[in-house]
């Protein structure tokens, strides 16, 4: 039998779970998140243990300006693969898996990388969260949560209009902010912390 499957098995036992314990400082507004730096310091003493290593390959880059407004941030959209070796005898699963970054200055795709490798262990190695994760398109905000983004528009000296048009041009139909998907939340949340 091949190694990489009980090797990964192992670290799906000895994993736990990576909390949202980093926060993001606007103004006078943060979130918390999940940082690559939670699943490297997770991950890599399991994976030398388990005998694992990770090669990755990039597949596709694509790199846009995008603006409405005053507001101009890079995007950054990568596809990956991840090698997962067993370094006792070669066998490999291969994770394929898109990742994205916005940034307003150089960010964008080593965000990308980050935002890539990150789920890719989360979905291989089914790694627990502990407490609501909300990565979903299809779950929205609290009411907490809309109210960062209210206050946040405030100090960026920004609209909700202004947001809404942005999302609009990304595919959102989102007519108010309390219809805006998770997915967008971290986004906005940084695009109004840099906005001058």
């Amino acid at each position: 039998m091949e190694k990489i499957y009980g090797a990964i098995v192992s670290i799906m036992e000895n994993i736990g779970a990576i909390e949202k314990k980093r926060t993001a400082k606007g103004n006078k507004f943060s979130y918390t998140y999940r940082g690559i730096d939670d699943v490297f310091n997770a991950l890599q003493p399991l994976m030398i243990k388990f005998k694992v290593f990770c090669l990755p390959k990039l597949r596709n880059i694509d790199s846009t300006v995008e603006a409405s407004g005053s507001l101009v941030m890079k995007r950054s959209i990568i596809t990956m693969d991840y090698h997962f070796v067993s370094a006792e005898d070669g066998s490999e699963i291969v994770v394929s898996i898109a990742g994205e970054g916005v940034d307003n200055g150089d960010k964008s795709l080593s965000k990308a990388f980050s935002t890539a490798f990150k789920y890719a262990c989360f979905q291989l190695f089914c790694i627990p969260t502990e407490g609501e994760m909300k990565d979903s398109e299809e779950e929205f905000l609290t009411e907490k949560e809309v109210e960062k983004i209210r206050v946040a528009l405030k100090y960026a000296n920004r609209s909700e209009q202004d947001v809404l048009k942005y999302l609009a041009k990304k595919g959102s139909t989102a007519q108010k902010i309390e219809d805006i998907c998770f997915d967008d939340y971290y986004m906005l949340m940084e695009l109004l912390a840099t906005s001058k």
